[in-house]
């Protein structure tokens, strides 16, 4: 059975102390449920490759794509990734939020989670207890939504399915979620800048930052 953690209005100092006691869960190859600052996801630690592995069983999702990162901040997301300039003004202004950048892995970067091309998909949550919970867990998390394959996405942890609350070993409580979009995803490749998901970032928002010829539609 899962353990249930609370963070709902709780102090910065005991949110840090939840985000220990999870990350230690999480070390030792435990599945978490738990909102982000768009929906609910599923996270484990990305470089645990069993660990990370069991999400896709979990789901019931084929491991076609490599699932999307969230790191505590910019210096986690920078062991991990190459950053070109066009990525470091996006990250500047949008992290911590929801803007998921594709970016070209570092030789550190677990190969499971990188897509064919060499690149994987990450960001920094503008929301507290993933943030420390990624850095309690020493890496990157992974932030797939929690929804079985084909099922909208959960707004809630009551909004979880019965099956994916059975299989997890951790059921975080935060809440409704801030939003009720997904992140919007850039693919970065050198100045080029792609939109491949429009989502809680809004296009018009990355047209003003970077201007209207910058932006690739995908």
């Amino acid at each position: 059975m899962a353990y249930h953690m609370t963070i709902v209005d709780v102090s910065p100092a005991e949110l840090s102390e939840h985000a220990d006691r999870a990350a230690q869960v999480m070390r030792q190859g435990g599945i978490l449920i738990g909102p982000t600052d768009t929906l609910y996801g599923i996270m484990v630690v990305a470089t645990d490759e069993r660990a990370y592995q069991r999400i896709f069983e979990l789901k019931g999702r084929v491991p076609s794509q490599p699932l999307p990162l969230i790191a505590a901040d910019f210096d986690q997301v920078a062991v991990f990734c190459d950053m070109p300039e066009a990525a470091v003004t996006l990250a500047r202004h949008f992290w911590p939020g929801p803007l998921t950048l594709v970016l070209p892995a570092k030789k550190k970067a677990p190969q499971w989670c990188q897509a064919a091309d060499g690149t994987l998909a990450i960001r920094v949550p503008d929301h507290l207890f993933c943030r420390e919970l990624s850095a309690a867990a020493g890496a990157p998390l992974t932030a797939t939504s929690a929804n079985l394959s084909g099922q909208p996405p959960a707004r809630s942890l009551s909004q979880v399915s019965a099956r994916l609350k059975a299989g997890a070993d951790l059921l975080v409580d935060g809440g409704e979620a801030a939003h009720s979009r997904p992140s919007t995803i850039l693919r970065i490749s050198g100045d080029r800048v792609q939109m491949l998901r429009e989502g809680a970032v809004a296009e018009e928002k990355l047209c003003n930052l970077l201007g209207e010829s910058a932006l690739e539609r995908g």
